[in-house]
């Protein structure tokens, strides 16, 4: 449930890229009863699950992808946003987390200018804790096979196209972008 507003041709391009039928009436009703009777202990109670699926999501990919990609560390919503390095072979790394059962909505999908962004959204509210801790590892063994280089993947910041540097002169730079940059 949500409504959008924003001009014509924005309007237009954000519809055509929805992933739903609209509105359920049903769940609409059921909702509005929700909010009269019972919605601040359902909301503390979802919120508790949510944030343990959310630092689950977190740690994760410490181990599995942190030499090649970087992503957000969401202080609230259901899904993080991942970037993977540029050289991924998107249309093979689409096939192979498919045969393995897992999915992902491409960044390109929430991108207004309809480019494709280098990121991978990742949805954690739906679904199951072994999903999480077995997804996240396959995943990145798919991304290093649909890799075409060996280049270093590591930015500087989620939106910085800059890559991380032990170097002297990037220390400030980088202190300065973990502060400003984090999500």
């Amino acid at each position: 449930m949500g409504y959008l507003l924003a001009d014509s041709p924005y309007f237009l391009k954000i519809v055509s890229r929805r992933h739903d039928a609209g509105s359920n009436y049903f769940a609409s009703a059921g909702l509005a009863q929700l909010y009269e009777e019972d919605l601040w202990r359902h909301c503390n109670q979802a919120n508790t699950v949510l944030l343990g699926k959310r630092d689950l999501l977190l740690t994760a990919p410490e181990s599995a992808l942190k030499e090649t990609c970087i992503w957000s560390r969401p202080t609230g919503g259901l899904f993080l946003w991942l970037r993977r390095p540029e050289d991924v072979d998107l249309i093979k790394l689409k096939v192979l987390t498919a045969e393995r059962g897992f999915y992902y909505v491409e960044g390109k999908d929430f991108h207004v200018e309809d480019k494709t962004p280098h990121f991978i959204r990742s949805a954690f509210g739906h679904v199951p804790d072994a999903f999480i801790t077995q997804g996240i590892p396959m995943l990145a063994e798919c991304i290093a096979r649909c890799r075409q280089s060996h280049a270093s993947g590591q930015f500087a910041s989620l939106f910085d196209d800059r890559l991380r540097s032990t170097a002297p002169e990037n220390a400030s730079m980088l202190a300065r972008l973990s502060l400003v940059g984090a999500v």
